[in-house]
């Protein structure tokens, strides 16, 4: 009798085990999609995960990525950044500018069988502020992968996602950050700003479609900046609408801005990461 309920014991525990095994990949499906950085991509009732991979976040593996230029979308933001003087508003300098993009997930919707893809792109820009009598510059970090002529490294981030729309890809921007990096010990920064701008037409969640509107959201991450250190959007909204490009004037970037002070000069640099 022992041995009877010795072995029924051991029967039940590995169904209990058989059970459980297949129920929690089904609890896991009815979950938001967990990024390291971001929970913007909720799912609704009748929505599900088919794609899900690991977010990047090393910020060695990001720049080696952006250095090879890897993007993992059929259409990769175009990342303008330029390097102003403050008085004048005259470009100067010299930048570059290394982008990388990452598919993080995508979800279906189970009644319309929409798709619904999750991304995140990261643009460092390298800012190389003009000679003067302060000499050039004198890197207060290890050079890494960089060239030593550049002054400060700006990054960009931006999580948005993709859909289909009867006009075409729309995008939704989530979120966005901004990080800067001094190389040069005889530099400063202030007015670290990051956001975004549309001026396109619009659907909703539901994919409805929306009167054209124009819209700005660029907000001050940091008086101050820490050199090193990234900031989200400190007063944070992401859209409640996706954006489509129609015709030539329409719009859609994620922004970010910097103030660069040396020596009783400063310089702005900006960064539009424009979808459209």
């Amino acid at each position: 009798m022992v041995k009877t309920k010795s072995s029924r014991t051991i029967f039940f525990f590995f169904i209990s085990l058989l059970i459980i095994s297949l129920v929690l990949p089904i609890t896991v499906l009815g979950d938001d999609l967990k990024i390291k950085d971001t929970e913007q991509f909720k799912l609704l009732k009748d929505e599900k995960i088919v794609f899900q991979k690991e977010e990047i976040t090393d910020e060695y593996e990001l720049r080696e990525r952006a250095i090879k230029g890897i993007i993992e979308s059929s259409k990769a933001p175009i990342v303008n950044a330029v390097l102003k003087e403050e008085v004048s508003n005259l470009e100067v300098g010299n930048t570059k500018t290394f982008t990388t993009v990452q598919k993080i997930g995508t979800k279906e919707n189970l009644k319309t069988r929409e798709l619904t893809d999750l991304f995140r792109i990261d643009s460092f820009q390298l800012y190389s502020l003009p000679k003067n009598t302060y000499g050039i510059c004198s890197l207060e970090l290890p050079r890494e992968d960089w060239d030593d002529t550049y002054s400060v490294v700006s990054r960009v981030t931006a999580y948005y996602d993709q859909v289909n729309t009867p006009e075409g890809k729309g995008y939704r921007i989530l979120s966005t950050s901004g990080k800067w990096t001094i190389y040069d010990y005889q530099v400063s920064l202030s007015n670290g700003y990051v956001g975004w701008y549309y001026n396109a037409p619009r659907y909703d969640l539901s994919l409805n479609r929306l009167t054209k509107g124009t819209n700005a959201h660029f907000a001050l991450a940091s008086s101050h900046p820490t050199s090193g250190v990234t900031y989200p959007d400190p007063d944070y909204r992401s859209m409640d609408y996706y954006c489509v490009e129609v015709n030539i004037i329409d719009r859609l970037e994620a922004n970010s801005e910097v103030t660069i002070t040396r020596g009783g000069e400063s310089w702005i640099g900006t960064v539009r990461a424009v979808f459209f």
